[in-house]
């Protein structure tokens, strides 16, 4: 129980950063020295900040929980799934070219937009389902990023790419053949 609360966020119920940070330390070492591939998502909620302020903290903490269930019900079993920081969560996705992974970005993408998260009655009287979108950066470990600094990085420039273009959209920050 203790080992599971100390790598929990404990409001998205998945992995913390600080579980996220070893992992993606670990898959980053054996992506360099076996030569696999390896991919990150970094997905951010679009117009958090309104949900917050016109919901209150308690809905938008719903709407986290089930955006982190949603992740985790849509990757794979070997992804690993965790709350980056704020309202951003990461998927790292082990042996993933970069393609596979833009796939997988995408149907995330479609899956958020076209799910509608339930909001408990108690929360909010006039408000029983909210529909939100998310903007995904992808990046790859490899040329374009050669350790994990590099790689949250190009995520993170990708995620605020795909913001800066219009939200609700997925963006691709390494060459395809990454």
């Amino acid at each position: 129980v203790l080992e599971r609360e100390n790598i929990t966020d404990p409001v998205l119920g998945i992995h913390n950063r600080r579980y996220l940070e070893r992992r993606l330390a670990t898959e980053v070492a054996r992506a360099s020295r076996y030569g696999m591939t390896l991919s990150v998502l970094l997905i951010d909620i679009d117009h958090f900040k309104r949900i917050n302020d016109t919901y209150g903290h308690p809905v938008g903490d719903v709407v986290l929980r089930g955006l982190a269930q949603l992740i985790v019900n849509t990757v794979r079993t070997t992804d690993i799934v965790a709350r980056y920081g704020g309202e951003e969560i990461m998927v790292i996705t082990p042996s993933t070219p970069v393609k596979t992974a833009a796939q997988l970005a995408e149907r995330l993408r479609k899956a958020v937009e076209e799910a509608p998260l339930a909001i408990p009655a108690d929360l909010h009287r006039d408000l029983d389902k909210m529909r939100i979108t998310v903007s995904i950066g992808v990046a790859c470990f490899g040329r374009q990023a050669v350790d994990m600094k590099e790689l949250i990085q190009n995520a993170d420039k990708a995620m605020y790419q795909a913001k800066r273009e219009g939200r609700n959209r997925v963006v691709v920050g390494c060459a395809p053949d990454a």
